[in-house]
């Protein structure tokens, strides 16, 4: 695998004459869009290039990659390489400050998700939380975060929630549970092994899935009942960045709100969480 060398275009600029045509085919496309290539899954990199994944795996081999993550890391590696030298090189006093920049980022990942939103899909999942006995929710790494974050809002609406970090509790869990309840996964590239098996084997016992991503099309989502797609890209390099979560915490709290004005009851709990601890604060 090539590790050394960061500069994977260059590589690709020598190496396509000698590939077939699927896999030249797929090489335009890298050559084309590589900010887009290095957020994208296999199978849109798949689809953006009209070829199988297997082509496309075939087409990392021809690279020296032994998979499609580390092509990524390559590809996201040179570019933010590329980024660095021409922020260091350019104009100084122009550019705007970072805390901007990525308050104007974040700003427009709710926007655009704001505009993704589809009310009746929040609507329809905040009714199968009022009704499930029990909601389980699953996260890896930084996808913990927006787990946890819905954890703590079903508790203050007095919904039964199981949170775990460890797979093979979720699993355990999972394997108790029926159509009364519900799972929930989170995963902003959707492609996350332990989340995919989760969602099967909830099928298996017809246990009800929704999967939150940032990928329109995933292998998680493939496999889930319902899938919500918030905007907010990541590479490799900013893997767990807030800009691919927040959506998801947006999302969420749509969710909440939702709840509370669909059922009274769920939402004269809040009074009664905040009371619990109320003695707890000065």
């Amino acid at each position: 695998m090539v590790t050394e060398n960061p500069d994977v275009l260059a590589l690709l600029k020598a190496r396509l004459p000698s590939m077939t045509k699927v896999l030249s085919r797929i090489g335009r496309f890298v050559q084309e869009n590589p900010e887009q290539v290095q957020i994208l899954s296999i199978n849109e990199v798949a689809d953006g290039s009209q070829a199988s994944i297997a082509s496309v795996m075939r087409f990392c081999n021809e690279l020296d990659y032994t998979s499609f993550a580390s092509f990524k890391l390559a590809l996201a590696t040179e570019l933010a390489l590329r980024a660095r030298d021409k922020q260091e090189n350019g104009p100084s006093g122009k550019e705007a400050s970072q805390a901007v920049q990525l308050s104007e980022k974040l700003h427009e990942v709710v926007r655009m998700s704001a505009e993704l939103l589809n009310q009746a899909n929040i609507d329809e999942i905040a009714l199968q939380l009022i009704n499930a006995n029990r909601v389980l929710l699953y996260g890896v790494g930084a996808s913990y975060l927006p787990a946890t974050f819905m954890s703590y809002k079903l508790t203050r609406l007095g919904i039964n929630n199981f949170l775990a970090s460890d797979s093979h509790m979720t699993r355990m869990a999972a394997n108790t549970s029926d159509a009364n309840d519900l799972m929930i996964l989170f995963s902003s590239s959707g492609s996350i092994r332990e989340s995919i098996d989760l969602a099967k084997l909830a099928s298996k016992r017809s246990l009800p899935t929704i999967a939150f991503t940032n990928r329109f099309k995933s292998p998680l989502g493939e496999v889930c009942d319902r899938q919500i797609m918030a905007t907010g890209s990541e590479s490799p390099l900013s893997s767990g960045s807030l800009e691919s979560k927040i959506g998801h915490l947006f999302f969420v709290e749509l969710i909440f709100d939702a709840i509370c004005r669909l059922s009274d009851a769920h939402a004269e709990r809040i009074r009664g969480a905040a009371d619990a601890v109320a003695d707890q604060q000065y």
